[in-house]
């Protein structure tokens, strides 16, 4: 398993990884920028992405494309709630801002919306 974590908030992206490692995953790439998650996706294939949306002037539908292509399962992190209408035609989970361990979890294992 290797995860993407893209987040524009440097303390929400540690955090995420920081439960990540303690769950045992031991591939976890960061990125603060939509650039920043190019360059990792040409160097690594990843398993799960958690996506931050809103990223300040931009937003994170064009890495999602790219990393849907690939098949990897896709999690929007945000602090809006997001319709599910969005995030099928997204292919996308959804996991609201604040997160706990259980929805990390619950996103890992069960392939359903996880929310806190």
């Amino acid at each position: 398993m290797r995860i993407l974590i893209l987040e524009d908030e440097v303390l929400v992206a540690l955090d995420l990884e920081s439960e990540l490692q303690s769950m045992g995953v031991e591939d976890v790439d960061l990125a603060h920028t939509l650039e920043t998650a190019h360059r990792l996706c040409d160097q690594h294939a990843y398993t799960h992405a958690f996506l931050d949306w809103n990223l300040g002037d931009s937003d994170s539908s064009e890495i999602i494309e790219r990393l849907r292509a690939t098949g990897c399962q896709l999690v929007l992190i945000t602090g809006y709630d997001l319709r599910p209408e969005f995030l099928e035609a997204m292919g996308a989970l959804h996991m609201s801002k604040p997160f706990r361990r259980s929805a990390i979890g619950a996103v890992l294992a069960a392939g359903g919306t996880a929310r806190t």
